[in-house]
């Protein structure tokens, strides 16, 4: 049996840096109840991160008329002292996080 899913990931703000690239700063994150995910609530990367370490799965989804399609796992990498949160590679690019609909959007 597949490990529940606990939240997922609808879409990413970002954060520049100055150096002309940029990270995720916050994500849009929805609670997943049965076969349903609850309204989101715009959550700093760091506290996705204190999730996953809890062990809890965390998803990307993408919204395909009529429905959301469930995309891949989120996890979270360390390169130096920053943590950043990623995706499991797949073989859609459309299901990363930063495919995802830019929070900005809501604005």
């Amino acid at each position: 049996m597949a490990k529940q899913i606990d939240y997922v990931i609808t879409s990413v703000w970002f954060s520049d840096n100055g150096k002309n690239y940029k990270h995720i700063s916050h994500v849009m994150l929805h609670k997943v109840s049965g076969n349903q995910f609850q309204e989101g609530i715009k959550t700093v990367k760091d506290d996705v991160i204190t999730l996953i370490k809890s062990k809890l799965t965390i998803m990307t989804v993408t919204w395909s008329y009529p429905k959301w399609i469930i995309g891949v796992p989120v996890t979270s990498e360390t390169n130096g002292n920053i943590e950043y949160l990623k995706t499991v590679k797949s073989s859609s690019s459309k299901f990363n996080l930063v495919n995802l609909i830019s929070g900005s959007a809501f604005l």
